[in-house]
């Protein structure tokens, strides 16, 4: 068994700076925590940030779903989508915009997002082709989260973070 030191273990155990998400993105979650979340509320959610609305849109419309027609809006793709995925891609919007905030040096919140990013839809899509029987969101969020452990240790402990990816990347 590993042993944790005990300074680290209660900083991780106190950690408070993470990346957090906004109010909007909290709406979307707690709506869809409920028994019977609210269409009607959640496309409405959607479309009150530009941003996140675009970006729905944008996956809807892409290669990757393959409707033979253009998405023209919001409540369109949140039929096809579905609920989960389109919160889905909000939620990942709003963690590749984490990476603009300032943090430890030494740590690449681009790439880490990028690589979360890119395990979630790799996950999906091969669910999907393997024909899993697995909900493919499910797959999805656990490759966009598959190294928050990382994350959490480069912010509260950058010297045990440097120590730890000093083999790894000794540049």
């Amino acid at each position: 068994m590993i042993s944790l030191d005990p300074d680290l273990k209660q900083k991780l155990l106190c950690c408070e700076d993470l990346p957090s998400l906004p109010q909007l993105a909290l709406e979307l979650l707690n709506e869809l925590e409920k028994t019977e979340p609210d269409e009607a509320y959640l496309v409405e959610l959607f479309k009150s940030d530009l941003a996140i609305a675009t970006r729905v849109l944008k996956v809807a419309n892409s290669p990757l779903y393959g409707f033979v027609r253009q998405i023209p809006t919001i409540e369109e793709a949140v039929r096809l989508l579905g609920l989960k995925k389109c919160t889905l891609i909000s939620l990942s919007f709003y963690v590749i915009q984490a990476t603009k905030k300032p943090y430890p040096t030494g740590f690449d919140f681009t790439h880490f997002f990028q690589r979360g990013l890119f395990s979630a839809t790799a996950a999906m899509v091969l669910g999907k082709d393997l024909a899993l029987d697995v909900d493919l969101d499910s797959l999805f969020l656990c490759g966009l989260i598959q190294d928050i452990g990382v994350l959490v240790l480069a912010c509260v402990d950058q010297a045990s973070y440097t120590q730890a990816v000093q083999p790894i990347y000794p540049d």
